[in-house]
């Protein structure tokens, strides 16, 4: 199942803006679904945004396989102001 799928967002709510994660863009274009969907298990008055509210199982798999396709910002290698703490 596609993350589109897991969050879907019901159409007249598409252009809602709830605010969280730091940003106040209208629900359809978001890509943190998942925090909302989160948050909702906590305050069910969110819940109504989703076609189907997500359990808390799928939220943290959705999590677990983004953080492991996401590709890494720098190489392993240390930088220099590391390398000066173990001299």
């Amino acid at each position: 199942m596609a993350a589109v799928d897991k969050f879907k967002i019901k159409d007249e709510y598409k252009s809602t803006i709830v605010g969280f994660n730091n940003s106040g863009l209208p629900l359809g274009e978001r890509d943190d679904l998942d925090k909302l969907a989160e948050m909702a298990h906590v305050n069910p008055g969110l819940a109504k945004y989703f076609v189907k509210l997500p359990s808390l199982k799928v939220i943290m798999n959705h999590r677990a396989k983004k953080i492991e396709g996401a590709s890494p910002t720098q190489d392993n290698t240390e930088s220099p102001e590391e390398n000066e703490d173990k001299e």
